[in-house]
């Protein structure tokens, strides 16, 4: 039985449930989004992805048979970025300076 429980320490339990608690914000969601509906909208004033780095990527999109640069939240970000007071701040710097204001910001809880 020994060796069993040295294979299941509690610490390491708890320490996987931490970055999802970190990663979760009052509505649930992440801190920052932008819906798929809206990518169209996107002006591409370069803000998002120039302050906020960590988060935003330059990405191309076809809307109406044309190709289109926008930004976007990147993919799968907040499994491995801090959520940091300073990049909470930022992201809802950026979202409030949103051109097509198509950025949501959710505070974290």
């Amino acid at each position: 039985a020994t060796p069993m429980e040295k294979t299941i320490p509690v610490s390491v339990a708890s320490a996987a449930q931490t970055p999802s608690l970190q990663q979760t914000t009052q509505g649930g969601g992440p801190l920052v989004e932008i819906t798929e509906e809206d990518l169209p909208k996107c002006t591409n004033c370069k803000t998002c992805y120039q302050d906020v780095a960590e988060l935003f990527e330059r990405t191309k999109i076809v809307v109406d048979g044309k190709t289109k640069e926008v930004s976007r939240v990147i993919p799968g970000i907040f499994d491995k970025i801090e959520i940091t007071d300073e990049l909470v701040q930022r992201a809802s710097r950026v979202a409030d300076d949103c051109d097509a204001e198509i950025i949501r910001f959710h505070p974290p809880a």
